[in-house]
């Protein structure tokens, strides 16, 4: 496909990212007597539809900042002008890559037990990630007093949801890559490239995200060193990896949103 192509087909896509902006400005709620209406029920304090909704706020909110870095690029100062960032750039759709798969995940079964079981699963990693922070910072809290009592209150959302996951699935922590990998073949069931090309890009994102250079040669796998050879290494990527990278988180994207109005309506 032409370099041409690519950048129209993105571009296309920029009055969707300002819809969804504009969207997310205010919280939703499911309607009384829909689907999800129902899992809220299950645990309203962290509910299906609220995981859902941080992933898919957090997923179109890095969206966004790729889109403001590629419209940096039409400056008319060629110095203005930021080109195209090895690392930065995929640090960014891996972000919205995770947002979007994962709402979608919690949201492609329209089996309640299934959706709540993944949305618990989420909320057990919140948790524990929450809890892990505050105990850290609780030596350096103004009110020591005030900060234990929301920790004990923490813990107290986390044992509820340990109880309620007791009798559903998935077991265990949250693992992103399986996660992600069920997304995709639920959604796309059968497509294989677009599976080995989702799994591909979230791998290589990790390598971008955590500031590991390996990742780079994902981009440019015909110029990686062989034998006991030693060089200077310069990469940037093609149009055709952003892209690849780009429509990949935004399909991701879309689909959650889809799934969270059709699901968060009311049913007939």
């Amino acid at each position: 496909m032409a370099a041409t192509d690519l950048e129209v087909q993105i571009r296309d896509t920029f009055a969707q990212l300002t819809m969804w902006g504009d969207r997310v400005r205010e919280a939703f709620e499911p309607e009384p007597g829909s689907p999800l209406a129902e899992d809220d029920a299950v645990f309203p304090w962290l509910s299906t539809a609220d995981i859902a909704w941080q992933g898919l706020v957090a997923a179109q909110d890095h969206l966004k900042g790729f889109r403001a870095w590629w419209l940096a690029n039409d400056a008319p100062d060629p110095d203005a002008r930021p080109g195209l960032f090895p690392i930065a750039t995929f640090s960014l759709l891996r972000g919205a890559l995770v947002g979007g798969a994962i709402a979608s995940w919690v949201l492609t079964s329209d089996h309640v037990d299934v959706r709540t079981g993944r949305s618990l699963t989420v909320a057990a990693d919140w948790y524990a990630n929450h809890l892990r922070w505050a105990k850290g910072m609780r030596n350096y809290a103004v009110d020591r007093e005030r900060h234990q009592d929301q920790i004990r209150h923490v813990e107290g959302r986390a044992a509820q949801v340990a109880e309620l996951r007791e009798s559903r699935k998935p077991r265990g922590r949250l693992k992103t890559t399986d996660a992600i990998t069920q997304a995709n073949a639920e959604i796309w069931t059968g497509d294989e490239a677009r599976a080995a090309q989702t799994a591909a890009l979230w791998q290589a994102g990790s390598g971008d995200a955590h500031a590991l250079g390996w990742s780079i040669l994902t981009r440019k796998h015909d110029q990686t060193p062989l034998g006991d050879g030693m060089g200077t290494f310069v990469s940037g990527p093609s149009l055709l990896d952003v892209a690849n990278a780009y429509f990949c988180a935004y399909d991701f994207v879309a689909y959650g949103f889809h799934r969270l109005d059709g699901l968060g309506a009311r049913t007939p």
